[in-house]
């Protein structure tokens, strides 16, 4: 299992960019869960395609549903990496969450910079990431809320490690 950071190309994720410090080694506008082993390398993620309808946040045939072409997609191990129980855990809870809507309002936080804007059955891409781990027990960052978690802020925690880069097709 991989944290899977987008350097999205879409006018949307180049002002996610720009609002939010990127890394100009690891430009990041989106995050998602990557699993290469499971039967197709499918993807769970919340992913906003605006005018565009149907699911939002869930499982997804591979990273390279609804991202352009030729997107840089940098990869991320956890250390240590889950036990089988922690993994059946994230597992069950991202299976849960499948269906929900993407929270256009976290992705307004992050330009207005107000105190809380949070939906209660919407995600945001990386809020939903930091909010599975610590449904396991896993918690990445010390006092911080899953809402200000911004895909750049999901890479701090020292227990993510860069793997390799690929490019969606």
């Amino acid at each position: 299992m991989y944290i899977a950071q987008f350097d999205g190309k879409s006018l949307p994720s180049r002002i996610i960019k720009k609002i939010n410090w990127t890394d100009p080694k690891h430009p990041t506008s989106h995050s998602a869960f990557y699993f290469p082993k499971c039967p197709v390398n499918t993807c769970w993620e919340a992913c906003w395609k605006p005018f565009k309808r149907g699911k939002k946040v869930g499982w997804f045939p591979s990273l390279s549903t609804n991202h352009t072409e030729g997107t840089r997609v940098d990869l991320y191990r956890l250390v240590p990496e889950l036990t089988p129980f922690e993994m059946n855990s994230l597992l069950m809870w991202l299976d849960r969450e499948d269906g929900k809507r993407y929270d256009w309002r976290g992705c307004l936080y992050f330009i207005t910079r107000p105190a809380k804007i949070e939906g209660d059955k919407d995600w945001f891409c990386s809020e939903a990431i930091f909010s599975a781990f610590l449904s396991i027990g896993r918690r990445l960052l010390n006092n911080i809320p899953p809402h200000k978690v911004s895909p750049t802020v999901l890479l701090y925690p020292t227990s993510l490690q860069y793997e390799k880069t690929i490019y969606t097709e």
